[in-house]
């Protein structure tokens, strides 16, 4: 069983994770926020650090008295109904006069206000119990959307059927959306906007999350949703969307005949080829920038979204969940193709730029 001083001396600060999960906590004006964020803490503690980890009284009763009970409907919006404003019951005893009115209308005010702020309350109390799922119950929403991602694919690769296809290029990308949209979520919440600080917030939150392969297949969906179907796009969601599904089953389904039957064997041959899989999926980003180039010589050329998807290959190249393969991926076409275009001088010339351009990104 875990010790209360590990829970004491851990370093909350330097831990990423628990930084990710703070960012996504709101803790509504008033409340003590010190004993809110310590409850928080002991059960994300023993969830993520130390599962055998069980809080004693003393650290029970540290977070009890302040139990978090967010946007609840007895707000600053309820008060009224118990204290009837002064001015109220003046204007009961005397007539009105200039005075009386004027504090009338202060009072009702007041009272609009009072009455925007528990409607705002409860409005994000209603988001925030819509989001706040049980870790099964998220990993099974998320089984659900890659399921229906690997369905969408097959059924847009099919050949016999092409407006079928084409149906299924649109939803597919819609779904991906909704999927990496909802795990950009988790991972970094949204977005706290300011008036006072827009920049700075939305800037701080794209560090939290513009790394990630999320977040990019986000920005990657949302470029081609509008376009023409380029099959070479839903590769690396697809086989992604494959892994996960997986990985889902082969902790769900252990007991499971058909998944002792066939899946164990799919899930350790997926298993043993995931870096071949993670070059594919290098391999087919890249191979899609190029094919955009080729198509700007054909009527379906699209100017702006080659340009786009070449600026979001520079973002995966320095991405930390895609760099290693990325930049294997542009080895092995140097090795292939770069001592035939170096013999060629205008060739190699724009070559140069090209590499010069590419990297101009730098490192984060």
């Amino acid at each position: 069983m875990g010790s209360e001083a590990s829970f004491r001396d851990y370093d909350f600060t330097s831990d990423d994770r628990w930084n990710r999960y703070r960012a996504g906590i709101e803790i509504p004006p008033g409340r003590d926020e010190e004993a809110i964020l310590h409850k928080y803490k002991l059960k994300w503690y023993q969830r993520e650090v130390d599962p055998s980890y069980a809080p004693t009284g003393t650290s029970a009763a540290t977070s009890s008295p302040s139990d978090p009970k967010p946007y609840s409907s007895g707000t600053a919006g309820s008060q009224d109904h118990h204290a009837p404003p002064a001015a109220a019951t003046a204007s009961n005893q005397s007539p009105p006069d200039d005075s009386s009115s004027g504090a009338n209308a202060e009072s009702s005010t007041a009272r609009a206000a009072h009455a925007t702020a528990g409607f705002r309350d409860k409005v994000s109390g209603y988001l925030k119990r819509s989001f706040s799922q049980t870790s099964q119950s998220i990993q099974t929403v998320l089984f659900c959307m890659h399921l229906t991602l690997v369905l969408l694919a097959v059924l847009h690769l099919q050949p016999l059927n092409r407006k079928l296809s084409q149906i299924a290029w649109v939803y597919f990308l819609q779904t991906s959306l909704l999927t990496h949209g909802y795990k950009v979520y988790l991972k970094g919440g949204f977005p706290r906007f300011s008036r006072s600080a827009f920049l700075a917030t939305l800037q701080s939150w794209l560090q939290r999350v513009g790394g990630t392969t999320d977040f990019q297949y986000l920005m990657l969906s949302a470029m081609f949703l509008p376009q023409q179907s380029v099959s070479l796009v839903i590769v690396p969601i697809t086989i992604l969307a494959v892994y996960h599904a997986f990985a889902y089953c082969a902790k769900t389904f252990t007991s499971n005949a058909l998944w002792q039957k066939y899946g164990v064997r799919a899930h350790s041959f997926l298993a043993a080829h995931q870096r071949d899989a993670l070059m594919y999926n290098a391999a087919a980003e890249i191979g899609t920038g190029f094919l955009l180039t080729v198509m700007l010589a054909t009527q379906r050329r699209a100017i702006v979204l080659t340009i786009l998807h070449w600026n979001w290959l520079r973002m995966r190249y320095f991405s930390p969940d895609a760099a290693a393969y990325h930049s294997m991926v542009w080895g092995i076409i140097d090795q292939k193709v770069g001592p035939y275009i170096r013999q060629v001088s205008f060739l190699n010339t724009a070559l140069r730029f090209g590499q010069r351009w590419f990297l101009s990104m730098g490192r984060p």
